[in-house]
């Protein structure tokens, strides 16, 4: 729900918005709320009605930058009395007459023209790599990314804005490209249904809450995470939970609360508690773990923004029943490796895409497959799914191997 949308929907007579880009604000409020708004700007210092009533004249939705003291509760009540609406851009103070939407945030398609107006790459990967960005920062960013990295790409985006937006302690940005994943079933499927409910204006009953990973390690549960933040094209972020954990009483739920505040204005965008047993192997006195799950179960249950909270476990049993239960996660889904019927294709897929590197004889990607192949295999049973790190690294082994024997390129 975008709460500017609902609250012009609704005729709110004064609405706050902040933005780093106030000059730009009017096209904002006209792409997010699909009405034209009335600019108002002081030239001199008339009276209040008059001012708004002859700047707006029969137009019902204005939009504001003060520059000086305004008497709002007259203008509440014309605004009213005209069942016309005012947002009010950056004020000094909001005062308590106003509703206070928040951010304003930049529509997809504002950030899509912005791409096309710089390069004639596919706008996708850079789009959600600019993401919750103003239009200030991503002309800024631009400059400097090209400055640095000499291209504008979703890596050099990515290295910039680190630099530039540090970061609450224990949350971080992660990469999410990866040579090759192949997505369990359950993921692909999810995509083609409840992912296109992710990003579009939806009810809150209807839009997708997250996912638990469980299984093994090296079974793909945090490249599925990657995987999901590249389909839908917004930016990952990882909450690292024992880095939040701080010594001072108080500080822990500090930092949590300000890492999940951060994450929400991030949105839409991919958060990842990974292995989220290990905040409860962590000993302690002063009751901090049951403070912080709390903290965590409240922002899971009633959290109203775009982040696809993905927590991943390596042993379910660790972890309280009540952190994934429905309404806080949508699916628990276990994570078994890699199918050998897959083998081959994955196996010679990942050659190809690290084929930059070195060109690995098809006989040694056949002997690797026919190894993994005979020690997956059981007689009178199933065979046992194979490990997608170990096989990837078996991979990698193989092409440094060419690498040294070949002397290719690095």
């Amino acid at each position: 729900m975008n709460l500017l949308k609902t609250a012009v929907k609704a005729r709110i007579p004064l609405i706050a918005v902040h933005t780093d880009d106030p000059r730009f604000a009017p096209k904002l409020i006209e792409s997010i709320t699909g009405r034209e708004p009335t600019v108002i700007r002081w030239q001199t210092k008339p009276g209040v009605k008059s001012s708004i009533s002859s700047f707006m004249g029969s137009q019902q939705l204005g939009v504001i930058q003060p520059t000086e003291d305004i008497k709002w509760p007259e203008t509440n009540a014309w605004l009213e009395e005209s069942g016309a609406t005012l947002v009010v851009v950056n004020p000094e103070t909001v005062h308590p007459l106003m509703f206070d939407v928040g951010a304003l945030q930049v529509p997809a398609e504002i950030t899509r023209e912005f791409i096309l107006s710089i390069t004639d790459e596919p706008t996708q990967p850079l789009e959600a790599a600019l993401s919750g960005m103003s239009i200030t920062n991503m002309r800024r960013i631009a400059a400097l990314a090209t400055a640095s990295h000499n291209e504008f790409t979703p890596k050099a985006i990515r290295a910039v804005r680190k630099a530039m937006f540090p970061v609450v302690r224990g949350l971080e940005e992660v990469d999410p490209d990866q040579v090759f994943y192949d997505p369990p079933e359950f993921l692909t499927r999810w995509l083609k249904i409840d992912g296109k409910l992710f990003k579009p204006e939806t009810h809150p009953m209807l839009t997708p809450r997250g996912f638990l990973f469980k299984g093994a390690p090296g079974t793909g549960k945090t490249s599925g995470a990657k995987y999901l933040a590249q389909k839908l094209k917004v930016p990952l972020y990882k909450l690292d939970l024992g880095m939040i954990l701080g010594k001072f009483v108080g500080e822990s739920d500090e930092r949590l609360i300000s890492a999940l505040r951060q994450a929400d204005s991030f949105e839409p965008c991919v958060l990842l508690l990974d292995e989220v047993e290990k905040l409860f192997e962590v000993n302690s006195t002063d009751n901090v773990m049951p403070r912080l799950l709390g903290h965590m179960l409240w922002w899971l249950q009633e959290h109203q923004s775009k982040v696809l909270t993905i927590m991943t476990t390596n042993d379910v049993g660790k972890i309280p029943p009540e952190l994934f239960r429905a309404g806080r996660v949508d699916f628990v889904e276990e994570f078994q490796g890699l199918d050998l019927d897959k083998l081959t294709t994955f196996v010679f897929t990942l050659a190809k895409k690290l084929s930059h590197l070195a060109s690995v004889p098809e006989p040694r990607l056949l002997d690797l497959i026919q190894r993994f192949q005979a020690t997956h295999t059981h007689a009178g049973t199933a065979s046992s799914p194979v490990n997608q790190a170990v096989i990837t690294e078996e991979v990698l082994g193989l092409i440094k191997r060419e690498v040294i024997k070949t002397g290719a390129k690095q």
